[in-house]
């Protein structure tokens, strides 16, 4: 009797171990627990989500360029040129102040004139990381700065190719889990012909 009992718990065991495994690894999917994202990526890399169904598609005709942004984004005003171009995930009219709360963020892009190389006041007194990148073919800067009260932000810095002595300013603010959206964005910008 006593060794059918244990030949039964052994069974047991083996098929509730088995059920387990299956359950975690058995289907093709591998489940990491307690990972985290960091907000600085060790090496700047550029991911773009070819899933053209869930982008939208923004072109500037006058500065020479398009890229991709996700349809659940939208665009807030464009005065490119005279202004800026603004991108949100959320509805900014029910927002106020200047802290933007967990997963909202907005992305501010403006046409500059100035050389980032030649401009010495750009985030002087700010803990900032600088990378240079290649964006859509040219030589580029990306800065990760993070603000005085802990806030990050990320700068994309790209000088435009069908104007002289322009450039592309692409800044990002607010939830640091969806920065994402901006290496995105710089990489889908095309240059029009």
């Amino acid at each position: 009797m006593s060794k059918i009992y244990i030949l039964l718990v052994t069974l047991l065991v083996i098929i509730i171990g088995g059920l387990y495994y299956y359950g975690f690894y058995g289907k093709g999917e591998n489940v990491v627990l307690n990972e985290t994202e960091s907000s600085v990526p060790k090496e700047p890399e550029v991911i773009i989500n070819n899933s053209q169904e869930s982008l939208k598609k923004y072109e500037n005709t006058t500065f020479g360029f398009s890229f991709e942004y996700p349809v659940d984004w939208h665009i807030g005003n464009d005065n490119l040129g005279k202004g800026t171009l603004q991108l949100f995930n959320y509805d900014e009219s029910l927002v106020s102040g200047s802290v933007l709360k967990s997963g909202r963020n907005k992305i501010e892009i403006v046409i500059s004139g100035t050389n980032i190389d030649d401009s010495t006041d750009i985030y002087t007194d700010l803990l900032q990381e600088e990378y240079e990148i290649e964006v859509a073919g040219v030589t580029s800067k990306k800065f990760i700065i993070e603000l005085t009260g802990g806030e990050k932000m990320i700068t994309y810095y790209i000088p435009l190719t069908k104007t002289k002595e322009e450039y592309l300013s692409m800044t990002m603010y607010g939830d640091i889990n969806n920065f994402r959206v901006i290496d995105n964005i710089a990489g889908s910008l095309m240059w029009l012909k």
